[in-house]
């Protein structure tokens, strides 16, 4: 009895024990709300979310703007420091996700 008990307590820890050392990325289809992911090689993710709905708001705009930032910021500190992942308006909301080199870039 105790051998089954040790063998069903195995077979439901290995799972949970593996489930922790997935690789996650934020992307669009993830991500419904701000999020911050702090990743294994110490690279913070980032997704920003926020209303979108006002007529004169344009993404494109909004994306060259991110663009020249990034780059500003890249051009000081280093090439790659900061990487604009994805940028998107579904329905009201704007969805900006980036990948800082540390958290002093953050």
């Amino acid at each position: 009895m105790k051998k089954a008990l040790y063998i069903l307590l195995l077979i439901t820890c290995i799972p949970i024990l593996t489930g922790c050392k997935k690789n996650l990325d934020l992307t669009l289809e993830n991500t419904d709300r701000s999020t911050l992911l702090v990743k294994e090689d110490g690279k913070i993710q980032a997704a920003i979310l926020d209303v979108f709905d006002k007529d004169y708001y344009d993404i494109t705009e909004f994306t060259q703007f991110i663009n020249q930032e990034v780059e500003s910021y890249n051009e000081k500190n280093g090439e790659g420091t900061i990487i604009l992942d994805e940028v998107d308006k579904i329905n009201n909301q704007v969805i900006l996700i980036l990948t800082y080199n540390s958290i002093k870039d953050y």
